[in-house]
């Protein structure tokens, strides 16, 4: 639960370094015990928290990392996928080089 509330907007947006270090340190925090006054202890380490579940860790991985492949994953998905409207709006707005997969920036007639 604590990785999978931010995907929606990690996949269509790139987060700020501030936002990803805020969401580790929430998660972290989730895994320790006590508060600021008292001290805290920690349940689990971070490197631990980090690994996956097939490592033995809860899965919960880098925020920044998991934004970024997400990110990734609409440039895998361009060439694939030419016949749908979000394809054809990204075309159309900025045009695409001579080998069908990268975009150029449309000249402006201001």
């Amino acid at each position: 639960m604590l990785s999978s509330i931010p995907i929606y907007h990690f996949s269509i947006f790139k987060a700020l370094c501030s936002v990803t270090e805020m969401l580790e340190k929430l998660m972290r925090d989730f895994f320790w015990e006590g508060n600021e006054q008292m001290g805290a202890d920690h349940l689990a380490a971070s490197d631990v928290l980090c690994r996956s579940k097939m490592q033995g860790g809860p899965g919960i991985g880098k925020v920044s990392a998991r934004n970024r492949a997400l990110l990734m994953k609409w440039l895998w998905k361009f060439p694939i996928e030419m016949n749908y409207l979000w394809h054809n709006v990204i075309k159309s707005k900025y045009g695409l080089s001579s080998n069908q997969r990268d975009m150029i920036p449309a000249e402006r007639t201001t």
